[in-house]
């Protein structure tokens, strides 16, 4: 009985035993897991922080294209060029200073003693027909390399998704080229070669910077889809047309001087337009000012007809801008005479 009892609780401790191990494998296992998701996630915050740092200088290279472009397609290669009152030593190559003295980089943005990105900016070439663009790469100094030296085909995907497809690797069996998934550059930077595998690069597209905005004598059409303000004159050499209704705020009265040969405003006093000629504003459509009849003490007043007041105005005259034509003159039989109004545009001649 004693031998039983003693089989029995070797047979516990071993199961224990068992189960002590089970469970130290399956948090070893937790704990590798872990580490190896930690080291993941904090290679990924890296790259997206990169791609971040990135994506800011690539914006002030675009604008350093925009905004001095004209100027520096003119200057000599990797020469120095004075921009906005700076000097910048290698336009081809702006160091992050010189950006930033520019005005073309926030002061917040970060500084580093030797930064981490080095910038291109060179012409098309061939250039087939005017405007030539200024194309740009800016390429990370350290690739993204596993301690093989060959490139590190998970982190290259990480940049590729944190920069939206638009981050360039350096990746074999394609080492000739600055590929994403799509577009390509050669292989080739400045003066210096072509760039390691596992290198990471952003680029600034010349042309897709011109399609941004309108240029002096741009042949596009804008096709504006909002409101537009101009504060000086709109001019067309053909014509202005609209599909709605055309607005005009200026009110003039017949007759007062004008300096704008042709143009357009509302009468002050009628429902009618008037047009800018020979120095006068004038109706710009002959209108009827209405007719009255008044009697030897100007009165509108007729015995047989009665109120012969003008119907346009109500009143015994002509409206403003036009003036009184006796077109006829009569008497009754107790001597009181009358005369018949037209009333005419004032600057008509009659």
């Amino acid at each position: 009985m004693k031998d039983c009892v003693f089989v029995s609780r070797r047979l516990q401790r071993g199961s224990v035993l068992l189960e002590y191990m089970l469970v130290m494998t399956l948090a070893l296992l937790a704990t590798v897991w872990a580490v190896g998701a930690w080291a993941d996630k904090k290679a990924e915050l890296r790259i997206a922080s990169t791609a971040v740092w990135m994506q800011a200088l690539q914006q002030a290279v675009e604008r350093y294209i925009e905004d001095y472009g004209p100027e520096l397609n003119k200057a000599e290669p990797y020469s120095l060029v004075v921009l906005a009152d700076h000097r910048v030593v290698d336009w081809q190559q702006p160091t992050l200073d010189e950006l930033r003295q520019l005005g073309l980089l926030s002061p917040a943005f970060t500084h580093f003693a030797n930064p981490p990105a080095r910038i291109w900016v060179f012409p098309q070439e061939p250039c087939m027909r005017e405007p030539c663009f200024l194309h740009a790469l800016i390429v990370v100094n350290e690739p993204l390399q596993k301690d093989s030296g060959v490139a590190d085909a998970q982190a290259l995907d990480l940049w590729r998704e944190a920069t939206d497809g638009s981050g360039l690797t350096v990746q074999a069996p394609y080492e000739q080229w600055l590929a994403s998934p799509h577009f390509r550059w050669p292989n080739q930077f400045a003066r210096q070669g072509s760039l390691p595998e596992g290198s990471i690069a952003l680029a600034v597209h010349g042309e897709q910077l011109w399609q941004r905005y309108l240029r002096v004598r741009d042949e596009r059409d804008p096709q504006f889809q909002n409101h537009m303000t101009v504060q000086g004159q709109v001019h067309s050499k053909t014509a202005v047309r609209s599909d709605g209704y055309i607005a005009m705020g200026l009110e003039a009265e017949s007759g007062q001087t004008c300096s704008q040969v042709g143009a357009i405003a509302h009468d002050a006093h009628l429902p009618s337009l008037l047009l800018c000629r020979e120095g006068q504003w004038q109706q710009a459509m002959t209108r009827d000012g209405g007719y009255f009849i008044s009697n030897q003490y100007g009165h509108c007043s007729h015995p047989t007809l009665g109120n012969t007041a003008n119907p346009i105005t109500g009143a015994c005259g002509c409206t403003p801008g036009y003036m009184p034509t006796i077109i006829a003159v009569f008497e009754d039989g107790q001597n009181n005479y009358y005369r018949s109004h037209l009333c005419r545009p004032a600057l008509e001649n009659y």
